[in-house]
């Protein structure tokens, strides 16, 4: 029990430690300090280092075993959490993001917030990224799409990879131009703007595409500190020690809330608007030197952050309104702009994630709009 109770105290000082560590090469202190002041464990680890301090003394004065046993097992108790904490290894994708899993593996997952529905494959190609393999280099005669988002795209609550939104667009796009098509998906989950713009540019150098397809989902994507960015650059023991000691999780959940409340509110933080804007044209003037064109797909609904872009010689934006074909209930109204989160065939009931038939009908709209946009003639 000492043991124990030595490798607790001793994880949760590694967890505040590694908070400190990001707040001087990463993060704004005072965001680290409310994340601290706010993680009930910060106050767990003052308690029982606390409570060891005071029990220390009067135990080693103890005549017999517990005397002797205890510099060992506060040896034991450090060493546990070499063992259980400091073993664990970063798993990173070809093209250096971090990810929670091993390339060329298969996991069977959960949605964590729905226990109630099924369980989910999933497959991790040895690239990094969910699904089949793919070589860099296209066939003859192939064209290709790159395709990243966050869990719509990565294919959250989804076992069969053909109703994943990449797959749908290939498809789609197969079918319309009569060419044969492959999309790669680059998705993360979680993810936001930072990793699209840094996986369209990382992949993009090496696969280039003739297209690029980003999903954006508007406020919950403006996260100023999403775990992919704070992930970016660390040492490969920082890193696995982000995702051990839960910090990598508690990242994502502050990120998350931050993207709800700047969606209550109706507009995010301009000091978080101006950084993520001056990422975003790091992506354009990536397009503009490679000559790629950018398809931006909004599940939601068109976002003032983009406004700016629309006239975008190497954009074109792709909504709900896009997709052909819609009977009048699934059409947008002024009062309700994403109908198609309420029809259960369409998003997972109480999730809000797309099914496989809500990916067949975005990957109309998408494919429409992309073939439109590549048959007109840009600089």
């Amino acid at each position: 029990a000492w043991a124990l109770a030595v490798q607790a105290v001793v994880k949760l000082s590694a967890a505040a430690a590694l908070w400190l560590y990001l707040a001087a090469v990463k993060l704004p202190l005072l965001f680290v300090l409310r994340c601290l002041a706010t993680d009930g464990r910060s106050y767990l680890a003052l308690g029982l280092a606390a409570l060891l301090a005071i029990l220390y003394g009067p135990l080693r004065r103890l005549r017999g075993v517990p005397a002797r046993l205890l510099p060992a097992a506060t040896a034991a108790g450090a060493l546990l959490f070499v063992f259980d904490t400091v073993g664990g290894r970063a798993r990173v994708s070809r093209f250096g993001f971090s990810t929670g899993f091993e390339p060329g593996q298969t996991y069977l997952l959960r949605a964590p917030t729905r226990p109630d529905l099924p369980p989910y494959r999933v497959r991790v190609n040895p690239l990094g990224f969910r699904g089949r393999s793919w070589r860099p280099a296209a066939e003859p005669g192939v064209r290709r799409a790159l395709v990243v988002g966050d869990s719509f795209v990565w294919g959250a609550l989804i076992s069969d990879e053909g109703g994943m939104l990449d797959r749908a667009i290939e498809d789609e796009l197969t079918s319309r131009s009569g060419r044969r098509w492959e999309a790669l998906n680059v998705a993360a989950s979680p993810a936001a703007l930072w990793y699209y713009v840094h996986a369209l540019m990382s992949v993009g150098r090496e696969v280039r595409p003739d297209l690029y397809i980003m999903s954006f989902l508007g406020n919950y994507d403006l996260e100023p500190w999403e775990v992919h960015r704070v992930k970016a650059d660390l040492p490969p023991a920082a890193v696995a020690l982000l995702d051990s000691l839960g910090i990598s999780q508690r990242l994502h959940h502050v990120g998350a809330e931050l993207g709800a409340r700047y969606d209550r509110a109706g507009r995010a933080d301009p000091e978080v608007v101006r950084d993520l804007r001056a990422e975003f044209l790091r992506l354009l003037a990536f397009l503009d030197e490679t000559g790629g064109r950018l398809v931006v797909w909004e599940p939601m609904s068109p976002h003032p952050f983009l406004d700016e872009f629309r006239g975008h010689p190497r954009i074109a934006f792709a909504g709900w309104k896009d997709v052909p074909g819609l009977p009048p209930r699934l059409r947008p109204t002024p009062q309700d702009i994403i109908p198609w989160q309420k029809d259960e065939r369409l998003a997972f009931r109480g999730d809000g994630h797309p099914t496989p038939e809500g990916n067949a009908l975005f990957a109309k709209g998408i494919a429409r709009r992309a073939l439109e946009f590549l048959a007109v003639r840009r600089p």
